[in-house]
């Protein structure tokens, strides 16, 4: 093992989700404050926020999400994390050998999400048996599920815009500068293993969502955007995969709200030879960046964590 971290590094694990809390509580303060701004409806917009959201409530309700994301995810932990490694952005952005591989990462996240999409439907239509676990599951579902449907009702394209910069751009950049680009890091460090380092964090992404019914694809998603860093060593890849995913999402809704296209997001499943179609391909597109990666580390057997830290 070469260049050990100057400091603890579940110190630095501590650090950095203690950073996210507190950007949890300083980005949703804010962006309470800034999003009420927004708030066209009638009696107090810091109550509205508070109830059972409605079309007045969209806007305000993205723009604290925005915030939220930016000061929990991005930020805060940022800020905390340089203080205590002395290192900074740079550490997680090692240049990419060709910038062709930028264009791969569109047909690779189509193809997961074809494949997808029948552990999507497996896990949202999960049976468990009744318990106090249960009902919390199906109760937080049905909330969530009811935000999700009523912010991503585009009444307007520069809403439209709005989702896909919050929801898209916006998550995409903080939570897998969170998840991937400090957490696994320092789980690779702390374990001494990379699949293990991917595997907690993809975890831990998907149970911070707070959607059972949905932790396994979320989960499986992770991993991808786990190997994806671990492979290319550079944060931007996973932020723009992540953005990618979210982004086809939106965009598939608002092109089926605005009846170009005809899909049922509850409850579609690929057919078949389009499962296999998508799976097949992912698995050759992410043997491709795995060969075109790999082959840039410093030694045969070995993973760069970040710029200046290797494990082998």
């Amino acid at each position: 093992m070469e260049g050990q971290p100057e400091k603890p590094v579940w110190g630095e694990v501590l650090v950095i989700v203690g950073a996210a809390i507190v950007g949890l509580f300083f980005g949703s303060g804010i962006g309470a404050v800034v999003g009420a701004a927004f708030y066209s409806g009638e009696g107090d917009a810091f109550l509205a926020l508070t109830g059972p959201a409605n079309e007045d409530t969209k806007v305000p309700l993205l723009v604290t999400q925005a915030f939220t994301s930016l000061f929990s995810f991005l930020i805060v932990p940022l800020v905390a994390w340089s203080a205590y490694t002395k290192k900074t952005w740079k550490h997680l952005t090692a240049p990419l050998k060709s910038p062709r591989v930028w264009w791969l990462l569109p047909l690779l996240v189509v193809c997961f999400i074809v494949a997808d999409s029948w552990i999507i439907q497996w896990n949202m239509h999960l049976d468990l048996p009744d318990s106090a676990f249960e009902r919390w599951a199906q109760a937080n579902e049905a909330k969530l599920a009811e935000v999700t449907t009523l912010l991503t009702s585009f009444h307007s394209a520069g809403y439209f815009l709005l989702c896909f910069v919050v929801i898209a751009v916006v998550a995409g950049i903080t939570e897998e500068f969170l998840f991937r680009g400090l957490l696994q890091n320092a789980l690779h460090r702390g374990f001494q293993n990379v699949h293990v380092a991917i595997w907690l964090s993809a975890i831990l992404f998907s149970a911070f969502h707070l959607q059972f019914y949905g932790f396994v694809p979320r989960l499986l998603l992770g991993a991808l955007f786990g190997y994806l860093y671990a492979w290319s060593r550079n944060v931007w890849v996973p932020m723009v995969a992540h953005a990618i995913n979210n982004g086809f999402s939106l965009v598939m809704m608002y092109l089926a709200q605005l009846q170009y296209i005809e899909t049922d997001f509850d409850n579609d499943v690929a057919p078949v030879p389009l499962l296999i179609a998508g799976a097949l391909g992912g698995t050759l597109l992410l043997a491709y960046l795995y060969r075109h990666w790999m082959a840039t580390s410093p030694t045969p057997n070995s993973l760069t964590l970040d710029r200046e830290t290797k494990i082998v």
